[in-house]
């Protein structure tokens, strides 16, 4: 995706600005300021309960995307909006900057601009989405674009002829783009959406499409395998143990796992924190299970499978995750996929205590909740086929992700390529321009 069909133009110059480097020779560079009129004077932010007195169809804009719809405007013509605090200026592949074409109202987070007649309002965001703001953000903890650093901005213009053909050419070739990366999103949350569904079905109907069924009398788990056992969840359970409540530091000999370590069903060893001593009964061992007990109320009842770590010799958890170690009845694996399942989790989440920010799961009600439980060869099997299918599906979504990745790479090095004149796309022609010369 780095090879461009694009030729270079046929003669350059020092632009004299870092970032733009070298600039084809008839073009020139300007700062914002010259380009440009500040509106910023005219926002005004408003508050979520003046805006809910508000609701309307005009956006709102905050600092790098509509926030709210309301029934007042501010402006009503062509101009370009800049993020002024908080937007992501150091994300090559995400906007920063936005063409604004009729009604809004912006708050005081974004730069307002009215570009004179000298450029071209498109040329300008696409040029405003390629800027290394490293010499322009100040901030500590929140990155901020100030409106003196911002018109100090130099960007590179051709004629305004000249920069409306890169803007047909970058709207055609961004759009097509798009388009891409958005059927490889869909690919991915239909993905997603039969790899939840095949776990489902699996962990409660079991592998033989004939087998006969009985009423398991558990509202969510409907009809299971005559010959499963529906048992509560303590009953294939040697223990549940909380974890250490001790204060936790980025040093030290022994990681402790926390409920932002637990994701889709796995353990994840990033952010780690630790202490130099934990009771030898609370290592975690292969094959234990770790359930949140405390969280958000879309997370609490997630649980994590633990398996062995070569890095870390002895691991152990934080208090507000719970252990559960299966007895011989049940297979680690297994249970993880059961206990992760939408209709489980909805179930547990039922008998968790709401409070404010989150919910907690008492592990003794936990452990009263039903579960079918196959016979221990068949959870075997189960756990084989979803393995295999499990692995499959998720390499075919770890290749769209990559791809579109890749693309969003490809998306933006083409926009920088255009506006600073690495390309030259004066021979651009728009798809259909052809066909209507022809007609015509």
């Amino acid at each position: 995706m780095n090879q461009s069909p694009w030729p270079p133009y046929p003669k350059y110059k020092d632009s004299g600005v870092e970032w733009l480097g070298k600039v084809p020779e008839h073009w020139e560079v300007k700062k914002i300021r010259n380009i440009s009129t500040s509106l910023d004077h005219k926002r005004i932010p408003l508050n979520a309960e003046q805006r809910a007195e508000k609701q309307g169809n005009i956006p709102y804009w905050g600092a790098n995307s509509i926030v709210d719809y309301i029934n007042e405007l501010i402006f009503d013509e062509t101009l370009v909006l800049l993020g002024e605090d908080g937007a992501p200026f150091f994300e090559k592949d995400k906007p920063v900057a936005f063409l604004s074409i009729g009604p809004i109202w912006p708050n005081n987070h974004i730069h307002v601009l009215r570009i004179n007649s000298t450029a071209d309002p498109g040329f300008v965001k696409y040029s405003l989405n390629s800027v290394d703001y490293s010499n322009f953000v100040d901030g500590s903890t929140r990155d901020k674009l100030t409106q003196s650093k911002m018109n100090n901005i130099q960007l590179s213009f051709p004629p305004l002829s000249e920069q409306l053909a890169i803007v047909s050419f970058l709207d055609q070739e961004t759009s097509r783009i798009d388009a891409l990366i958005s059927e490889k999103e869909r690919l991915i949350s239909l993905l997603q959406e039969y790899r939840q569904t095949l776990i489902s079905h699996t962990v409660i109907k079991g592998l033989d499409p004939n087998v006969k069924m009985k009423d398991s009398g558990v509202e969510w788990l409907g009809e299971v395998p005559e010959h499963w056992e529906i048992l509560r969840l303590k009953r294939v359970l040697e223990s549940l143990e909380y974890g250490i409540s001790e204060s936790l530091s980025t040093d030290g000999e022994i990681p402790i796992l926390r409920m932002s370590n637990i994701y889709d069903g796995k353990i994840f060893w990033d952010d780690l924190k630790f202490v130099d001593s934990v009771e030898d009964s609370l290592y975690l061992q292969n094959g234990d299970l770790l359930f949140n007990r405390t969280n958000s109320l879309d997370l609490v009842g997630k649980v994590g499978l633990f398996e062995e770590n070569r890095t870390f010799k002895t691991v152990s958890f934080a208090s507000y995750l719970v252990r559960l170690r299966p007895n011989n009845r049940a297979n680690s694996k297994y249970l993880d996929y059961l206990l992760n399942i939408p209709s489980f989790l909805s179930e547990a989440r039922s008998n968790a205590i709401p409070s404010i920010g989150q919910a907690n799961l008492n592990p003794t009600r936990y452990s009263h909740l039903l579960v079918a439980v196959p016979p221990l060869e068949e959870q075997q099997n189960i756990n084989d086929l979803l393995d295999q299918e499990t692995s499959r599906i998720d390499t075919l979504i770890s290749e769209s992700r990559t791809f579109i990745d890749l693309l969003k790479e490809y998306r933006s090095s083409l926009i920088t390529a255009a506006v600073t004149g690495k390309i030259d796309v004066r021979g651009f022609t728009p798809l259909g321009s052809e066909k209507k010369t022809t007609d015509e």
